[in-house]
C-alpha cells in the first residue's frame, strides 16, 4: 500500500481525498481522483448499488485498507492512523445496536472505550439523547424501539464522541416510505444543529436530493459529477447522470453552432433547437440532448426565445397528482408530465426553454 504523506496540494476541504483507489482481486472499486468537503458540509455520495459509495465511506474510517492514495481530516493525513484515532464516527446500514444493551449503554460505548469519566458520559449520553428526541429511552433495549428510533439511538452513539466527521451508510433504507420522509427532516436538522461535517450514501435520489449540500455522483467507482441538487438534475455532464438521477427525453443529433455555453442542435430526424452546452464541445460534434418531462410545458402562445413546435398527442396515463402524455414532435417521441387535460390524438404546441435542453457531447461519455 503507498500511503500519501503531508498536506494536499491546492485542498481547500475540510475532508479531502487523492487518488484514492481500491481492487478486489484485481477489480476496481474505487477510483477518486480528488474530492474536497468543506467543514460543516452535508455532503451525498449518490449511485447505484455496487458503484462504490459504501467501499469509500469504509476507507475513510479505516474499516478497509486502500490500495494508494491519501486522506486529510481538518489538515491532518488519516491513511496511518488506526481507526479509534481518526475522529471519524460511523452509522451502519443496519445500525448495528447491541442488543442486550440499554439505549443509554448502547449511546456510552464509545465513551467508555475511551475512559470518559463517569459523569461526564452521563451528562453527554444525555446531551446526545436529547438532540435526537429520545429522552426518557435509556433503559430500553434496542428490540423495545420502533426502526427509526433505533436508527436515533445509532446517530445519538455517533455524536456522543463529538466526532470531526460523521459518516452515514444508506441511513433511511430500512425505514418504510413515510417514516423515512420524516427522518430526512429530522437527520437534516441534526446535522445542522451540531454542525458536524456529514458523508451519507444512498441509492435513492429524492433523499439526496432533500438532504445533501451537495451531491457527489458515482459510478463505477468514480465520482462522474459533483454539484447542487439542481446543478445535478438540470444541468447534467455526461449521458450516466443525465438518466440515472431523472427521467429525460433524449434526442440524438449533432451540435450545428458551438462552442460555448449556448449552441444550436440538429436531431437525426431533422428538429431544431437552441441548447445549453454544460461542457464545451466543437460544432458538428455528434451527441444528445435531454429534456426533463416536466420542462416540456405546453401552450398555444409559448413565450420568445423558446423551443417551440407542433405536437400530436399520441397516449395519456393518470399518475395521481399529474398525467403523462406521449407526444409526436415532428419524428420524435418526447414525454411531457402536466396537469393539464389534453385529447388522446389532439394536436397542441409545446415549448421547452433553452437552459432545460442539455447538450452532452458524445465524447463526454
Amino acid at each position: 500500500m503507498t500511503i500519501a504523506a503531508g498536506a494536499p496540494a491546492g485542498s481547500a476541504g475540510y475532508l479531502s481525498l487523492r487518488d484514492v483507489a481500491k481492487s478486489y482481486e484485481s477489480s476496481p472499486v474505487v477510483d477518486i481522483a480528488a474530492l474536497d468537503i468543506g467543514e460543516g458540509e452535508l455532503f451525498a455520495l449518490l449511485g447505484p448499488s455496487g458503484c462504490g459509495k459504501s467501499t469509500t465511506l469504509r476507507l475513510i474510517a479505516g474499516f478497509e485498507s486502500h490500495d494508494r492514495g491519501g486522506f486529510w481530516l481538518a489538515g491532518q493525513a488519516l491513511a496511518n492512523r488506526p481507526i479509534h484515532k481518526r475522529d471519524v464516527a460511523m452509522v451502519f446500514q443496519d445500525y448495528a445496536l447491541f442488543p442486550h444493551m440499554s439505549v443509554f449503554d448502547n449511546v456510552a460505548f464509545g465513551l467508555r472505550m475511551r475512559r470518559v469519566p463517569a459523569a461526564a458520559v452521563a451528562e453527554r449520553v444525555s446531551a446526545a439523547l436529547g438532540t435526537v428526541r429520545l429522552q426518557g429511552f435509556d433503559h430500553r433495549l434496542p428490540r423495545e424501539l420502533s426502526g427509526g428510533q433505533q436508527q436515533r439511538v445509532a446517530i445519538a452513539r455517533a455524536l456522543v464522541v463529538m466526532p470531526k466527521l460523521l459518516l452515514l451508510d444508506e441511513p433511511l433504507s430500512n425505514l418504510d416510505a413515510k417514516l423515512r420522509e420524516e427522518m430526512r427532516e429530522e437527520l437534516k436538522d441534526i446535522q445542522k444543529s451540531t454542525n458536524i461535517t456529514t458523508i451519507f450514501v444512498t441509492h435513492d435520489i429524492q433523499e439526496a436530493f432533500a438532504l445533501a449540500d451537495r451531491v457527489g455522483v458515482m459510478n463505477h467507482g468514480r465520482i462522474v459529477q459533483i454539484g447542487s441538487s439542481t446543478d445535478i438534475y438540470c444541468r447534467p455532464e455526461n449521458e450516466f447522470v443525465a438518466t440515472f438521477v431523472g427521467q429525460s427525453n433524449i434526442v440524438a443529433g449533432a451540435l450545428t453552432d458551438g462552442p460555448g455555453a449556448e449552441g444550436r442542435f440538429r436531431s437525426n430526424s431533422g428538429l431544431e433547437m437552441s441548447v445549453t452546452v454544460p461542457r464545451p464541445a466543437r460544432s458538428g460534434a455528434p451527441g444528445k440532448v435531454f429534456v426533463r418531462p416536466e420542462h416540456v410545458r405546453l401552450s398555444d402562445s409559448p413565450p420568445a426565445h423558446c423551443n417551440a413546435f407542433e405536437a400530436r398527442v399520441l397516449r395519456r396515463t393518470f399518475l395521481g397528482e399529474s398525467k403523462r402524455y406521449v407526444l409526436q414532435v415532428g419524428n420524435e417521441s418526447l414525454v411531457a408530465t402536466t396537469t393539464e387535460e389534453l385529447p388522446e390524438n389532439g394536436r397542441v404546441k409545446v415549448y421547452w426553454r433553452e437552459e432545460h435542453a442539455v447538450f452532452i457531447a458524445a465524447e463526454s461519455n
